[in-house]
């Protein structure tokens, strides 16, 4: 049973990424991302391969999940992409109200790899520090 409402969490993942990539591209505004981010790629890695930690299934993220964490690393060598990631994760997160916010706020921090940002909601993407530090540099 497991099995089956983790695909479908992983399917509906999908689906809210597809809707969100084809919504139309406004100026950068907290709710939306910079043209030029690969939104839809990169946060579905993450949200699909860090499902079962997200919704509470498992006690810690696997592997390929913190692999998917390193390659939102990757994708984010500049502040206006961080903001770009932040503002996907936010636009994603807000229409899966499933996920556990602890889980996504701490993500970064089980898999030891610092995105710049926090995940969480609640985060000021465009206040977002320009180190990708969090500002501890």
């Amino acid at each position: 049973m497991k099995k089956v409402f983790v695909t479908f969490v992983a399917l509906l993942v999908v689906f809210v990424l597809t809707v969100t990539a084809s919504e139309s591209k406004p100026p950068v505004t907290t709710n939306s991302a910079p043209n030029d981010y690969n939104c839809s790629q990169v946060m579905n890695n993450l949200f699909v391969s860090c499902v079962d930690y997200l919704i509470g299934g498992d006690a810690v993220p696997s592997g390929v999940c913190c692999q998917s964490v390193n390659a939102v690393k990757a994708s984010t060598q500049t502040q206006i992409q961080r903001v770009a990631a932040c503002m996907c994760y936010y636009n994603v997160a807000t229409k899966l109200p499933f996920l556990l916010e602890d889980r996504a706020g701490s993500l970064s921090i089980s898999c030891a790899v610092d995105l710049g940002f926090i995940m969480s909601a609640n985060t000021d993407c465009v206040n977002v520090p320009v180190s990708s530090r969090q500002g501890r540099e």
